[in-house]
């Protein structure tokens, strides 16, 4: 896997543009990744970016989009813990590339889960982002995991090779993806 520069990505074939990280990569040159997801990863420090195309849920249409898609990550992640520490909607001057009527919400917490169905479980801050096109009844889901605690008998432990990212530098990469984000071609909705 080649690490990328810090730079704008196209992902989504070029119908969407993000500014990624130095140092992560395209998993999907490692694995199979779905063809509703983009993933990037750091595997020095276990982070990770991932970029997905939803369905609104129809049933959760009226709740807090970042709120939903937080809890359902820690589901899926069978997370021991998960707690959202902050939330907010930021407005459209802080996101110069997201036009009205898509809206945002973001939610920040900590999970505590294992990977791999292993036992030990590490500290992680999810950064949650979620893009509503209610358009296109569609969520674009933006997700940053940033490890703080490694469990000493966990497998990223010996495969993430640097110190912990600060956590006020991780919440400035995940700013920095939302804020770079552009939808170049709205015809992946349709």
């Amino acid at each position: 896997m080649v690490a990328l520069a810090s730079a704008d990505q196209d992902v989504f074939g070029g119908a969407i543009r993000v500014w990624i990280p130095e140092g992560f990569t395209d998993v999907s040159q490692v694995r199979d990744v779905p063809d509703h997801q983009t993933v990037f990863a750091r595997p020095e420090t276990d982070e990770s970016i991932s970029i997905e195309i939803l369905e609104t849920p129809a049933d959760h249409a009226d709740e807090n989009p970042a709120q939903f898609h937080f809890h359902t990550l820690a589901e899926d992640n069978e997370a021991h813990e998960s707690a959202i520490t902050s939330f907010e909607t930021p407005q459209s001057p802080d996101l110069p590339n997201i036009m009205p009527p898509a809206t945002v919400s973001i939610a920040i917490g900590i999970q505590r889960a294992a990977k791999f169905q292993e036992h030990a479980l590490n500290t992680v801050n999810v950064h949650v982002a979620v893009i509503r096109l209610a358009d296109a009844s569609t969520d674009v889901l933006i997700s940053y995991n940033h490890p703080v605690e490694l469990a000493d008998d966990s497998s990223s432990r010996t495969l993430a090779r640097a110190r912990p990212v600060p956590s006020d530098v991780a919440l400035s990469n995940f700013r920095n993806v939302l804020k770079s984000f552009r939808i170049v071609d709205y015809g992946l909705f349709s």
